[in-house]
């Protein structure tokens, strides 16, 4: 078992553990008695729910503390206002005070609605993540961003909220298909990429037993990716300068999500993102010929979508003039301007962690791929 601790900005009410393992557990028995709630709501999803809940649900109890559930329907598109609003309704009936403690057992989607749940509920309660997908275990259960879909874009509505801990339990990955399997790995290729050549050497060099699950290989890989992404929230909580590197291949990726109405996959739609970031980084004289192929074939590798076609998403001038207004709604754009974080090199970003990318360059780049 790995136990890394973040510490955002030194504020020990900030700080909290992460403990990486298999069948571990204890580790959440010992959070959750540190915390001494008065009542442990447990939100999850209609698969989690039906595949591993009875086995949490089996263990919290001989705790002697009152647990209940709330299920939601799985998929990104009921991360919004409505679902939002139903798990608080069923908090309320459950009369639920500021002792309360979430845990959000599940993938991002569940991470991301019990976190901002837990941020806005009465102002503000505790809560745990028990990620259950690799792509919540190295992304979006580190650095307390938590939040909602709208219509007009991917995450426009949220907090930043820390958990009190995190939980990743490889064993959960058992159960984990394939596609999704993918789908994460996209995340930790994106942390090489930003922030550490050696992640990046060492997934060239291991395809075979990171893909087949290889304990250790998976162990090393999360945890590194872990520590890449400590380091970055770290030094930037609120994302105000550095953090900016991790939304790599994010600009272009959660515009296309949005316009699929999140058919496209997140960790897919980011890969094309980085693809067609990379290739921008390449065409306005940053990133190198050698970078640039490097970046293409360890997507490739690990069988993950480097153009539209490969998500078998196919876009007309229409379509490519609408994800430019996406993008111009991004988090980080600003009056309107697209700000990009592009690779200067593997293991490196622009200095000034972002630049603003004309429309022109983003359509040349996205046409190449269509």
């Amino acid at each position: 078992m790995i136990r890394l601790s973040i510490n955002i900005f030194r504020n020990e009410d900030l700080s909290y553990p992460i403990y990486i393992g298999n069948k571990i557990f204890d580790n959440l028995k010992e959070e959750v008695n540190r915390l001494t709630p008065s009542h442990i709501v447990i939100i999850t999803d209609s698969i989690i729910s039906s595949l591993h809940l009875n086995y949490v649900i089996k263990n919290i109890q001989e705790w002697n503390i009152p647990v209940s559930t709330i299920v939601i329907p799985s998929g990104e598109k009921f991360k919004d206002r409505k679902t939002k609003e139903y798990i608080e309704n069923e908090m309320f009936k459950l009369n639920i005070d500021r002792k309360g403690l979430i845990i959000g057992f599940g993938g991002g989607v569940v991470g991301d609605i019990s976190g901002f749940v837990a941020a806005t509920y009465l102002r503000g309660i505790n809560f745990i993540l028990v990620p259950t997908t690799l792509l919540s275990m190295v992304d979006s259960s580190i650095g307390g961003k938590v939040g909602i879909d709208t219509p007009y874009g991917k995450n426009t509505i949220g907090a930043f909220h820390q958990p009190k801990a995190v939980i990743i339990d490889v064993s959960f990955l058992d159960t984990l298909p394939e596609v999704q399997f993918r789908n994460g790995l996209v995340e930790i290729i994106k942390h090489s990429i930003i922030r550490d050549r050696e992640l990046f050497e060492f997934l060239s060099q291991n395809k075979g037993s990171i893909i087949s699950k290889n304990y250790e290989s998976l162990v090393k890989v999360i945890e590194w990716s872990c520590r890449i992404k400590k380091e970055v929230v770290e030094k930037d909580e609120k994302e105000t300068g550095l953090r900016k590197i991790l939304n790599f291949g994010h600009t272009i990726g959660h515009a296309i999500e949005t316009m699929s109405n999140y058919k496209v996959l997140h960790g897919f739609a980011v890969s094309v993102g980085m693809s067609v970031e990379s290739l921008i980084s390449r065409n306005i004289g940053i990133l190198s010929d050698e970078d640039y192929v490097s970046i293409l074939k360890i997507l490739e590798d690990y069988q993950l979508p480097t153009n539209l076609r490969d998500i078998k998403y196919k876009l007309n001038d229409k379509d490519i003039i609408k994800l430019i207004e996406l993008m111009k709604g991004d988090k980080k754009s600003i009056k309107f301007n697209i700000n990009m974080s592009l690779p200067r090199t593997i293991g490196e970003m622009v200095e000034t962690f972002t630049l603003t990318v004309e429309p022109q360059q983003i359509i040349e780049a996205i046409k190449s791929v269509n």
